[in-house]
Parts: structure tokens; sequence; C-alpha cells
């Protein structure tokens, strides 16, 4: 199974609206989802390669279509031990955060379409070390979303070092009055961005979905505050239950309030449906995950535009 780029095109009008996730087994009976926008391709596993060194959840690499990648046993990253019998497991090929993996699980079952509203967010009480940003029930059982950004920054941990020249000396050791907004489902997302504004000596301000960080700025409105001047930008998430990112951008700049917040999408989603999508928005630009240095230089820009003390030369 293949994902062509004229079906990516087709789903722009649908993805504010709807999800289409891919339905896997791990280990039992429980089956699990990742969003299908992320999946290029799934496949028998192939031959694996071993990789000296490598995580224990990583059972070697595959050769596929002239390209070597990087294979993760998707139970096993999640703690739930380790797959066998590789020639009769699958591999889901995704693309996460600019780099392509294959996901080793036990087996694939379909592909369902979900309202966003469809998703509700991780239960409370299953603390930090879980993986998953949602659940759904589809035909009375309970599908668990996996928090896949997690998984591949246990695997591989992000390089979250910002390069001397990116961001101008005034701004890392100014007093800033103003806030980041974050917006992710994702905890290990959040934490990352976090980072950069906490390098950047700027507070930031977290919400976990659209709905949640829209609440939050119609009762700060509400009480008074002046979000326009209070809130240097807002880095927000795409593919979020509850309300993804599109739908906030869309609403949030409806409202005068604070719609002169700038607000960059910021997903592992990529290509010409970002693009035509965060046009359609209202949001001010896209931005794909995770690119430490790429990310200061828009907050950056932003505080400069919004009436930071340093100015350009």
């Amino acid at each position: 199974m293949t994902r062509s780029t004229a079906a990516y095109k087709e789903a722009i009008s649908a993805v504010g609206n709807t999800i289409e996730v891919l339905l896997f087994k791990l280990t039992g009976d429980q089956l699990y989802g990742i969003n299908v926008f992320k999946v290029k391709e799934v496949l028998p596993c192939p031959p694996l390669n071993s990789i000296p060194n490598s995580d224990d959840s990583v059972p070697g690499c595959a050769h596929i279509r002239g390209q070597t990648i990087p294979v993760i046993d998707l139970a096993q990253a999640a703690g739930m031990g380790e797959l066998t019998d590789l020639e009769d497991r699958f591999l889901i090929v995704t693309e996460y955060s600019r780099s392509i993996q294959g996901f080793l699980v036990y087996s694939v079952d379909r592909i369902v379409t979900l309202q966003w509203s469809d998703l509700s967010k991780a239960p409370a009480g299953v603390g930090e070390d879980n993986y998953l940003t949602a659940v759904a029930k589809i035909d009375e059982k309970l599908v668990e979303i996996m928090d896949v950004e997690k998984v591949l920054d246990e695997v591989n941990p992000v390089d979250e070092e910002i390069q001397e020249d990116i961001v101008p000396d005034e701004i890392m050791h100014e007093e800033h009055d103003r806030k980041l907004m974050i917006i992710d489902d994702s905890a290990v997302a959040r934490k990352q961005i976090k980072r950069v504004a906490d390098k950047m000596n700027i507070e930031s301000v977290q919400a976990i979905n659209g709905q949640d960080a829209l609440d939050y700025l119609t009762k700060q409105a509400a009480d008074g505050h002046n979000l326009n001047q209070e809130i240097y930008a807002v880095v927000c998430d795409i593919e979020m239950p509850g309300m993804d990112g599109y739908t906030f951008a869309t609403k949030a700049k409806a409202d005068e309030r604070f719609n002169q917040i700038p607000i960059l999408l910021h997903s592992s989603l990529g290509g010409v449906l970002n693009e035509e999508l965060v046009k359609k928005s209202g949001a001010n630009q896209f931005l794909a995950k995770f690119e430490p240095n790429e990310l200061a230089k828009w907050i950056s820009t932003q505080v400069v535009a919004r009436g930071g003390t340093v100015e350009e030369a």
C-alpha cells in the first residue's frame, strides 16, 4: 500500500475536519493508530541488516526502493517486548520530523476516517511515561493513538542545541515581558519547543490542543489581558485531538482580541498539503518539526517585529 501525492491533495478540503488513521496491532488484540498522512507505505517486513551499536529497539535497517532506512520495533520501544518471527510481521514506512523510518508491527488492520472530535486526549492518570496522544472508540473498541514523537525521541534524541549566530545576544539576555504559546498534544514536542524558548530567555505557556489554547486565550482576554501585546507568537502543532491546528488558527485569527499574534504551524507533516492549508487557515507560516535553529530564528524574527529591543542592522 502506498500513498500518492494526488491522494494528499484530494484530502486537503477534509483535513480540517477529519483524520485518517492506520490501525495496527503490537501484541494481543489491542488496536493502535497513527496518522495516515505520515505513512508512506505498508509492506511485509523485508530482510533486515543489523546496525552496530544501535538501540535495543532497532533490529536493523531495510533497503526499500533504493533507500536504506532504520527499522524500529514499535512494541519493544513502547516497553511491550520484542517482536519475533519477523518474516510474518509488517513494516509501516513513515516520515516524521524530516526523517524516514520503518516501524515494525505485529499486524496491520485497516484505515479508518475519524472526525477530529472523535479523538479524546489520553486518560488522566496514565502518567508521562505512556506513549499515547489520544484515544478513540471504533466499533466499540478503544483505539490508542501512539505518540510516535516520544518513541523517536527516546530511540534517536534530537540535537536541541542552537547555533550561536542564530539568535542575537540582545534577545538571549533580554528580560522579556511577553510569552511564547506552545500548543501540542505530544509532551515530548512541548518540551522540545519549551527548551528552545528557555534558551532564548522567553517564558512559555502550554496547551495540549487547539481547544485548550483557545479556552486559555478567551479567558485571559475576558479577564482584561491585552494578549496581542502579551504574547510574542504561537507555535502550534497541526494534528491534535479535540481541535487541530488549522481550526485553531482560523478561530484565533477571527478574534480581534488576539488575532495579531503570529501563528506558526509546526508539524511533522510536510509538503504542499500543509502550505495550502496554512494559507487557508490564516496562520502566518509552516515549519516542519523539529529543527531548533529554524524555530529559534523564526521566534527571533517575531520578537524583533513585535517590539523586542533588538533592531536589525
